[in-house]
This record gives C-alpha cells, sequence and structure tokens, in this order.
C-alpha cells in the first residue's frame, strides 16, 4: 500500500528493515507517513531497531471472526521481518496451483526435502485450515439446529392440538352452520383462518424475542448480524407454512362432521 517490499539487498549484514500493517502504521504514525520511520523490534529485554520501508493491509490471521484486523478487537497490529534478518527458525509458506491441492503436497514435500532431509516438514491444504477454524461454529449450528426443530415440532405439535381440540368443542356450531348451507370449503377456511390468527400473534412475540435473544447468542454465530433478514424471513416463511398444514387436518376434519352428528353431540 506504500513503500516497497524487501529485496535481495535485505540480508543478514544489511540495517534491519520492517514492513509494518496498516492498522500498526494507523496507530503509531497518525496523520504521517511511517514508511521511512524507526521501530523498535525484538525481546523486549533487548530490543533493536528497524526501519519502516512499507505498509501492507490488515489481514485476519486469528480465527475466522472480524472481518479484518481493522474492525477486530481480538487482532494486533503486525509487523513483517525479512526471512534473511528473522532469527526464528520456523517457516510458513503458502503455494497456489491450479486444480486438487492435495496434488501439489508431494511434490512440495519432496522439493523441501532436497534442500535438507532433515527438515520436519507439515502440509495443510487451506481448506482444512479454515475447516479446522470453523468447527466451533459448526458444532453451534448443528446443536441450534436439533434445538430449533425440536422446538418446530413442539410447536406445530401445539398448533394441531388447539386446532383438534378447538373443533371438539365447537362440533354443534359446525353443525348449525352446515345445515344453513355452509360449504366445506368454508368450515376449512374458516379453521384455517383461526388457525394462522394465532400463529401470527405466536410468531410475532416470538420475532420481539430472538431479536431480544440475538444478543445473547452473539458469540455463538458467523457470518450472520443480530438482526439478518435472510434468517429471520425464512424462519417466518416456515413458521406460516407450518401454520397452514397444522391448521389444515383440523379444518379438513371439521368439513366432514354430518350436521345431523354434530347437532347431537354434546
Amino acid at each position: 500500500m506504500e513503500g516497497r517490499d524487501f529485496g535481495t539487498t535485505d540480508g543478514p549484514n544489511a540495517p534491519e528493515v520492517v514492513i509494518v500493517s496498516q492498522r500498526l502504521a494507523r496507530e503509531q504514525y497518525s496523520g504521517e507517513s511511517a514508511v521511512g520511520q524507526t521501530l523498535a523490534i525484538g525481546d523486549p529485554r533487548d530490543r533493536t531497531t528497524a526501519t519502516i520501508v512499507g505498509v501492507v493491509g490488515d489481514v485476519k490471521f486469528e480465527g475466522l471472526t472480524g472481518a479484518s484486523a481493522e474492525h477486530s478487537s481480538t487482532e494486533h497490529p503486525q509487523v513483517y521481518q525479512a526471512l534473511r534478518q528473522s532469527g526464528n527458525r520456523r517457516r510458513f509458506m503458502v503455494l497456489q496451483g491450479a486444480g486438487d491441492p492435495a496434488s501439489l503436497t508431494n511434490s512440495a514435500r519432496q522439493t523441501l526435502l532436497r534442500v535438507d532431509r532433515n527438515l520436519p516438514v507439515s502440509i495443510f491444504t487451506m481448506e482444512s485450515i479454515v475447516a479446522q477454524n470453523a468447527l466451533p461454529w459448526s458444532m453451534s449450528t448443528i446443536l441450534l439446529g436439533v434445538l430449533g426443530a425440536a422446538a418446530l415440532l413442539l410447536a406445530s405439535l401445539g398448533i394441531y392440538g388447539v386446532m383438534a381440540y378447538s373443533v371438539v368443542q365447537r362440533r354443534r356450531e359446525i353443525g348449525v352452520r352446515m345445515a344453513m348451507g355452509a360449504s366445506q370449503a368454508v368450515i376449512r377456511k374458516t379453521f384455517i383462518r383461526e388457525g394462522l390468527r394465532l400463529s401470527a400473534i405466536g410468531i410475532g412475540v416470538g420475532i420481539v424475542l430472538a431479536l431480544v435473544a440475538s444478543n445473547l447468542l452473539r458469540a455463538a454465530l458467523y457470518g450472520v448480524g443480530r438482526f439478518d433478514p435472510v434468517t429471520f424471513g425464512g424462519v417466518l416463511v416456515l413458521f406460516i407454512g407450518v401454520a397452514v398444514l397444522a391448521s389444515l387436518l383440523p379444518a379438513i376434519r371439521a368439513s366432514r362432521v354430518e350436521p345431523i352428528t354434530a347437532l347431537r353431540y354434546e
């Protein structure tokens, strides 16, 4: 973003140079360029100084949360050293290739071992690294999905139970309606309409409680905001569909009641 990259002249005998992240440059040198500034690096008990020669963008390096180091309180400003000037013996390399990433594994390992057959080499695909970091959210999603399915089943049974009980309690009314000429379609629409009205009240209360509870569930969510219109809209459509289905069976049952039988029912 500013300055230069490391070069062949940045060797062990050359003056130490570093590249810093945009967040570090902004926090430490607000209002002025970080390139050319001197930065203290190394162990606190044995500090050395290095000259900043470049600024690069912020990146994710502590998991998947946070948009970037710029917006996440868990991320930290970064300092990059030239490999030939760094005393750290641990190295990371990133390889990009066409096709299946696993096809690069053997050739990459053999290439590194030709440099030194005693090198401890570990190779991972980026997909496996991302999957490992996403595991806590995957487990939370499965758990919440199971609990949500159980809640949906209980809600459906509750709606059906209420509607079925309403049919039994109103059999005389149904008989009178049908004796007066009400068709089966009218009876069905009546009970479906009542089921939807009851469900609408429950869904409205549930949405309000979900908005309140979303703050508590924020730690278990990844990539979903506290108010995600797709999520809330999908759940709304799902519950309306469940309400229709849960009301349909009692409605069909009510419409099949014989008027004489309904009028005799006590």
